[in-house]
């Protein structure tokens, strides 16, 4: 069953809200968008399967375009969590698997994280369709990937738009969506700062793809 999160503006601020509790605000004197203020207020211990709803004005432009962005921003989550809702409690004793767990800022003098000269820990898992472990550090993909989260990736050599993958560019190795465009691609991050570094299509000849995030186990609070 989806949530229904009613996007409106009250006062000075643009808020969120459900069933006239208050999830989130953004202060239009600033405008700071706060990522771990906005994941424990419409995420943490609830559902990620939201719907929406826009209670802007017609005139509202701003407000129109924050919608906008939030929407496109919560969209995202679902997908990324694929979270299913089911009735029936079904045990089922899976087998943990242990993979490589890199920090993001590790790699060989080739940039590949898979190299033996990388140092990892051990990370314990029941996702047996991950390969390796990636420890993120940064804000550039928030507020989908908080700063201090894991992910979970699998090595292959599918390219789909809308995936995050982590792979390495002149030596430094990042997270980043694919976009897809009419005649070419890039790598974006999800932060919309603009603080952050794109990879273009031209730059995208020269990248190293070492697998697709799967899985986010945000930051224990």
């Amino acid at each position: 069953m989806k949530r229904l999160i009613i996007f409106k503006k009250e006062n000075d601020s643009y808020v969120l809200k459900e069933n006239g509790k208050l999830l989130f605000e953004i202060n239009i004197s600033d405008m700071k968008f706060n990522s771990l203020k906005f994941y424990e207020g419409v995420y943490k211990d609830e559902s990620s399967n939201i719907e929406l709803q826009n209670m802007i004005e017609n005139d509202d432009r701003l407000g129109k375009y924050i919608f906008k962005w939030l929407d496109e921003i919560i969209s995202q989550i679902t997908n990324e969590f694929n979270e299913a809702e089911d009735d029936v409690d079904i045990d089922i004793e899976v087998e943990n698997i242990v993979i490589p767990l890199f920090e993001l800022s590790a790699c060989a003098g080739n940039g590949h994280y898979m190299d033996s000269d990388v140092p990892f820990v051990e990370y314990s898992t029941c996702n047996v369709d991950a390969d390796f472990a990636v420890k993120i550090s940064g804000k550039s993909m928030e507020p989908t990937i908080i700063d201090g989260s894991t992910v979970l990736v699998k090595k292959t050599c599918d390219r789909k738009d809308g995936d995050i993958y982590i792979f390495s560019y002149e030596g430094e190795t990042m997270c980043k969506r694919l976009k897809v465009l009419k005649k070419s691609a890039k790598l974006v991050p999800d932060n919309v700062s603009g603080n952050f570094k794109t990879i273009t299509s031209s730059q995208m000849k020269n990248c190293f793809f070492q697998g697709k995030v799967i899985e986010i186990i945000p930051p224990k609070v």
